[in-house]
């Protein structure tokens, strides 16, 4: 796969000095490479590759797209968990919204959504 060749080729390389990427800063448009690797591990899921792409997004620190892949494989332990980890850092409406999917309760969605109206009244 190029996509994955690409990505690996990126992290195996030693990048050039600053000097040497200077000129071609604007010339070149090229992703970076947290976004392409994110790219392959939304391909990998694609693939039903879903434990390459759990390791990607746990390098990157994607903590919902973590969370979506624990649910694919049908690790609900594991995925409430990390959300409860996730929450102790500090509570998100997405966090709220997916323990509810995980939980299957309903008092966690109407949590959220209070959460995500007081975030918008600031």
């Amino acid at each position: 796969m190029q996509m994955e060749a690409l990505a690996t080729a990126l992290t195996s390389a030693a990048p050039p000095d600053a000097p040497t990427r200077a000129p071609f800063a604007f010339a070149v448009r090229f992703p970076l490479r947290p976004l392409l690797r994110k790219e392959l591990a939304e391909q990998y899921i694609g693939m039903g590759l879903v434990g390459a792409a759990l390791r990607v997004f746990e390098e990157l620190g994607m903590w919902d797209q973590l969370i979506l892949c624990y649910q694919l494989l049908d690790k609900r332990q594991v995925a409430r968990e990390l959300i409860q980890q996730r929450l102790k850092v500090g509570a998100s409406g997405v966090c709220l919204l997916v323990l509810d999917g995980v939980l299957q309760c309903l008092c966690h969605a109407s949590a959220a959504g209070l959460f995500d109206k007081r975030a918008a009244l600031r």
